[in-house]
């Protein structure tokens, strides 16, 4: 009989701690479905990881040089294991010395959650300019109130730099005051929101109280509050310095400020197209998130992930041999299938968007391999019935039978990408397929089924192998069951195992649907977060623009009296308001437009499925904003109606 290794990866994953560390020595005893495979025996087997410490003076560059030679030996004596790659297949296979930090996670996932960290972390630092510019603004408004008393000082000798260190003071305290309550508030929430972002798997097993303040957090907020704090009160505080000292002590408080204020409209101004732009940009990125993640939900990932519960067990660590753990098998499936409301069971080595999968080497019939071509290809161990449990389509050939058993001729299903590779334009129907070994197997192909999605939900498409169960033995199995009631049938499977195998522990239980929903974990959370810092974006513009404009309408509140007077009606006085908002919003939409699109190429790393130019979303994007900037503008226009003649022209 055949039989398939499927080694898998085991390492210890970043934040999640073991309780319990065995010497490798005891590999079998702790996973007793190993006995069967002599895992310590298998040269090409890639599953373990090695950790050394450097002698006192080494580099990691001398490191490297002495696991070359290591290598180049080892493919000299080894070359059916350790020479060529599929990149380079004359030379010795690559292994390379990294600091732990960087080992501990695989260089792709690396690079994407650092890509991610830098992302995030460039859209936090732009709501947090558009708060400074809020600040900033209000800063402004309130060194036009103050301005009198600024250009006393200046009259009576008070010097610039002391009046600015002044305000700078001010800004500063308030910018520390707003770090600390941050700093708070972040690791308050952090303990809820970092668990939320995970796989339901790993939820229960994060130590979040690892999650607390440390040095490097505390120099980074107080880093950031000091400049944040010099950043929003500068400007105002130069600005304060260069009142004209004639105008401001002759005029009476509310002229002066109006006459100041209007000098002062041009910065004002400016800051809210700026926050406009930058809200619009993160607007864009959140809404091309969103969609892209949308877009994978709605994939066609070659399976239905509705109605199926799903299940672990382990016949090795049970002691259960082959022969009897076949009927298990047997057993167990068919009393699921029996209960009632389940349409179809079935067991699996993989569930389908796995990242661990496993692969094994192969040879086509008649395909003849390129020089360092990869022929490890990917595999699964599946049952009858697992096709229609999953709703994978054979769209040639059949799924596999009760007749596919031990002492069946052995059989294979592949699917389309494999088919069109290895026998492009013949049918595959009676191919052979050759294992590897001393004494390799052949295999009969009876089906294709369609392409699915196999390690990932965004994966190109990969030449994939389906074993009848029967013909290659696997302790550890994944139960799919496709039910009305999927939710149902938990208690029900583990009663049927229990009844057969009184000792064996039933794990992993959860729905397709939840496991299908924690391979896109990452990206959701993404999402959320920069949809969620998206809104507070626009937010804090709309606040930057309600401010400026209220404060237009307070120091015009002269010129809509008089209008008022003279028959002006309530909608002129509103026009006028609204298209002070207007002009700002069109200004703050062409920048930000401009600066999204210059931006894409960026964006595009993160996103698939949807282009981040995408029309639709930037033009949602310009109407959501136009209209808050049109509703942030209206509350104060209609202030201005409201403006009582006979009072503000009582003002000399």
């Amino acid at each position: 009989m055949f039989r398939l290794a499927a080694i898998r990866w085991r390492w210890v994953q970043v934040g999640v701690f073991p309780d319990l560390w065995l010497p490798l020595t005891m590999y079998g005893h702790a996973f007793p479905s190993f006995q069967t495979t002599p895992v310590f025996d298998l040269r090409g087997g890639r599953w373990l990881q090695t950790v050394g410490r450097l002698a006192a003076g080494a580099t990691f560059e001398q490191a490297q040089t002495e696991l070359n030679g290591i290598m180049g030996r080892l493919a000299d004596e080894y070359p059916n294991t350790n020479l060529g790659t599929l990149q380079r297949p004359d030379e010795p296979r690559p292994i390379s010395a990294l600091p732990a930090a960087e080992a501990s996670i695989g260089a792709r996932t690396r690079d994407a959650t650092v890509g991610r960290a830098q992302l995030l972390m460039a859209i936090v630092a732009s709501v947090l300019l558009i708060a400074c510019a809020n600040v900033a603004n209000l800063f402004l408004a309130r060194a036009t109130r103050r301005q009198r008393e600024t250009a006393v000082r200046l009259a009576v000798g008070a010097g610039r730099i002391r009046i600015i260190r002044q305000l700078l003071t001010e800004s500063l305290v308030l910018g520390l005051a707003g770090g600390v309550a941050g700093l708070g508030l972040a690791f308050g929430l952090a303990r809820v929101l970092i668990p939320l972002g995970l796989p339901s798997a790993l939820q229960g097993s994060l130590n979040v109280s690892t999650v607390a303040v440390d040095l490097r957090v505390l120099g980074f907020t107080l880093v950031t509050a000091l400049l944040t704090g010099l950043l929003f009160g500068v400007i105002p505080a130069i600005q304060s310095t260069r009142p004209d000292l004639v105008s401001s002590l002759k005029a009476s408080d509310a002229v002066g400020q109006m006459r100041t204020a209007s000098r002062r409209y041009g910065i004002r101004d400016l800051l809210v197209v700026l926050q406009l732009a930058a809200s619009l940009v993160l607007l864009v990125t959140a809404g091309l998130f969103v969609r892209s993640t949308i877009a994978a939900y709605n994939t066609d990932i070659g399976f239905n992930v509705d109605g199926v519960f799903l299940a672990s067990l382990d016949l090795g660590r049970q002691g259960i041999a082959e022969e009897p753990g076949l009927l298990f098998y047997d057993e167990l499936l068919g009393r699921l299938r029996a209960l009632p409301g389940v349409e179809s069971a079935a067991i699996a080595m993989s569930v389908p968007v796995d990242p661990a999968g496993a692969r094994v080497t192969v040879s086509p019939e008649g395909y003849e391999a390129r020089d360092g071509e990869d022929m490890e290809l990917n595999f699964n161990v599946v049952s009858d019935q697992y096709f229609a449990t999953l709703e994978v389509p054979i769209v040639r050939g059949r799924g596999f039978t009760p007749a596919d058993d031990a002492d069946a001729p052995q059989v294979i299903v592949v699917n389309q990408t494999f088919a069109e590779k290895f026998w492009p334009g013949a049918d595959p129907i009676g191919k052979r397929v050759v294992g590897g070994g001393p004494t390799p197997p052949t295999f009969e192909v009876v089906g294709v089924a369609l392409d699915g999605r196999y390690r990932a939900v965004r994966e190109d498409p990969m030449p994939y192998m389906y074993f009848p169960a029967a013909q290659a033995y696997q302790p550890v199995i994944n139960v799919a069951v496709r039910a009305g009631e999927p939710l149902a049938v938990g208690p029900l499977l583990r009663a049927e195992v229990r009844a057969l195998q009184p000792t064996m522990p039933v794990y992993g239980v959860r729905l397709l649907r939840e496991h299908f929903g924690a391979a896109l974990a990452q990206e959701r959370s993404t999402a959320t977060m920069i949809g969620v810092l998206g809104v507070l974006a626009l937010a804090l513009a709309a606040v930057g623009v309600y401010g400026v404009v209220t404060y237009a309408v307070s120091q015009r509140a002269r010129e809509f009296g008089i209008r008022t007077a003279l028959g002006a009606r309530a909608g002129d006085v509103i026009g006028l308001v609204l298209g002070r908002g207007a002009r700002l919003a069109v200004a703050g939409i062409v920048l930000g437009t401009a600066v999204a699109l210059g931006l894409s190429s960026i964006v595009a790393r993160f996103i698939s499925g949807i282009s981040p130019t995408d029309p639709l979303t930037i033009v949602g994007v310009v109407i959501a904003l136009a209209i808050v900037v049109l509703v942030a503008s209206y509350v104060p226009a209609l202030r201005a109606t409201r403006v009582d003649p006979i009072k503000v022209l009582r003002y000399d």
